[in-house]
């Protein structure tokens, strides 16, 4: 079995969705920062919030249909963690993510 799972890493089909998870990570580093949110480097099909946000944030998301991880940091901040999924999924994640974060932190200063 060791020799199966050695010899499948080297197949070109995994180096291929290898290269998916990538873009995808990139495309959702990329879009998050663009609405204000950071995240930490990442060479996993995970990312992590490098900022803590309220818990009214995640509530937010929570009641659109949007599942995050939450991890607490040493200090009591809840940052959260998104794992990597398929384009049409990551844009929607997106796309309800800046809804969120738009109601959260920036139509409630008007």
């Amino acid at each position: 079995s060791l020799y199966l799972a050695i010899e499948s890493l080297k197949g070109k089909i995994y180096k291929e969705n290898i290269q998916k998870v990538i873009l995808e990570r990139d495309f959702l580093r990329t879009k998050l920062k663009e609405i204000g949110i950071s995240m930490l480097p990442s060479f996993s099909n995970t990312l992590m919030s490098l900022d803590s946000y309220p818990i009214s944030f995640y509530e937010g998301l929570d009641k659109k249909g949007v599942s995050v991880v939450l991890v607490p940091d040493p200090d009591n901040n809840t940052h959260f963690r998104i794992a990597i999924q398929k384009p049409p999924i990551n844009q929607l994640f997106f796309n309800k993510v800046k809804e969120q974060y738009y109601e959260t932190f920036i139509s409630n200063k008007f």
